[in-house]
């Protein structure tokens, strides 16, 4: 009989598998389009993203209310994920504080998103 070892990892790999259990934590609470529509005005997210051209800086970031990467939680996941170290650079151009999200918020903010009209 073989001794059993666990998998090993790279760092990257583990940063990777614990941010998507992370975010999984976030998406998998029932949403609250109402709770999600604060979230976006609480959390400063229309400063950089509007909605139907809302964006306080308009052209930093893409409108919302228009992005088809709403579709499905992994494409959110995916595409917050890949633009993360941008949005990270341009907040702390604009001294800004990332913002943090207790578990449901994240639900709710893309709950609100997809309630609104494309």
């Amino acid at each position: 009989m073989t001794a059993s070892h666990p998998p090993r990892l790279s760092e990257e790999e583990m940063v990777d598998l614990r941010s998507a259990r992370y975010f999984l934590s976030f998406a998998a609470a029932p949403a609250d389009v109402d709770a999600g529509r604060n979230a976006f005005t609480d959390k400063g997210c229309g400063a950089c993203h509007g909605v139907h051209g809302t964006a306080t800086n308009p052209g930093q970031a893409p409108d919302l209310a228009k992005s088809e990467l709403l579709a499905t939680d992994s494409s959110v996941a995916s595409a917050v994920w890949n633009h993360l170290p941008k949005m990270y650079a341009r907040m702390e151009e604009q001294s800004r504080a990332w913002p943090s999200f207790a578990p449901g918020e994240f639900a709710n903010l893309v709950a609100y998103l997809r309630s609104l009209e494309k």
